[in-house]
């Protein structure tokens, strides 16, 4: 779940470079990235905190229990708090400058 076409269009670039057989599904709304959760196998997710909002939870509780290998990457366009970003703590997301970075990471350890 992205917010605008320059973030899935750079999302799918970077993944179809590091894998270009990988299956791509672009939804546009937190009900229907769970349906996908139930129906389809998922091995890394990427959603926008902002985009989902007060659902995050929800969608985060679904990938555990309906992909628990699924990694997830969560970024956010606000800045992170100086003490999260220097203990490691991302439960706030990574800023989007790190996209290409953080997607890497998770694909070559998938």
């Amino acid at each position: 779940m992205l917010p605008t076409r320059q973030h899935r269009q750079a999302v799918q670039a970077v993944c179809r470079v590091r894998d270009p057989g990988c299956v791509i599904t672009d939804v546009p709304s937190v009900t229907d990235a769970v349906l996908v959760l139930l129906s389809d196998p998922v091995d890394l997710m990427v959603v926008d905190m902002g985009f989902a909002g007060d659902m995050l939870g929800v969608l985060q509780h679904h990938a555990r229990r309906s992909a628990p290998r699924a990694k997830v990457a969560l970024f956010s366009t606000e800045p992170l708090c100086a003490s999260n970003a220097a203990t490691g703590d991302l439960s706030q997301g990574h800023p989007w400058s790190d996209m290409e970075t953080i997607l890497d990471r998770l694909l070559q350890d998938a």
